[in-house]
């Protein structure tokens, strides 16, 4: 079933297709001269595939719990549940785990999340499961940016409860100013009625875009 899923929701297409369809997201990649990539499991490796994203995503490695949590806080600060309806991708290196990376190009009319201080914000779950744990009565609890990332360093007042702490870090969410999360490589959520996975070099795609396609 789940085969048939992704037959039914990936086309092969070509990128006039990409042009046509993706000129918000084309404005930041001349502005910002990155790309962004999504890791899949999927074969995408037919050139350009367009791909209708599902809007029940169900977590892979999280718990239900700290997903539909996040879920529901997103909704209520942005309008949309982004852990179950957003597609993630990222400028930088994708990590093996996640899979083949390809170039990754929403179309228009998109919306996105991203947080300055959350390269991944798995990393968080523990928060969700210990939430009676309080935080040293004095000192401020540190969330350190993940080795090797651009995320910032964040700041938590001292005597939070662990759910605190989480909530602090979602907090830190933003919808806007893209070209800092594509310098600072970090992971954006997307919402978009369908994007694309380009398997091709970053150099043709990035001579097709400066070009436009003929």
């Amino acid at each position: 079933m789940k085969l048939l899923n992704y037959i039914n929701e990936a086309v092969v297409v070509d990128m006039d297709t990409v042009m046509d369809n993706c000129k918000q997201y084309i404005k930041y990649i001349d502005d910002s001269k990155k790309l962004f990539y999504r890791g899949s499991q999927h074969n995408y490796n037919l050139g350009v595939t367009k791909v209708k994203p599902r809007k029940d995503r169900r977590p892979k490695t999280s718990s239900i719990k700290f997903h539909d949590y996040c879920d529901r806080f997103f909704e209520r600060k942005f309008g949309w549940r982004a852990r179950s309806e957003g597609v993630f991708a990222k400028t930088g290196t994708i990590m093996p785990t996640y899979g083949t990376a390809y170039i990754f190009f929403p179309a228009d009319n998109f919306e996105y999340l991203w947080s300055p201080y959350v390269s991944d914000l798995f990393r968080f779950e523990y928060l969700i499961n210990q939430p009676e744990l309080v935080l040293h009565e004095k000192k401020p609890y540190i969330v350190d940016p993940f080795p090797g990332t651009n995320a910032k360093t964040l700041e938590i007042k001292p005597g939070t409860n662990y759910k605190g702490v989480l909530d602090a870090i979602l907090n830190t969410y933003i919808n806007d100013d893209l070209q800092s999360a594509m310098k600072a490589e970090l992971e954006v959520m997307f919402k978009c009625t369908n994007y694309y996975m380009v398997n091709m070099s970053d150099k043709k795609v990035r001579d097709i875009i400066k070009q436009g396609v003929k």
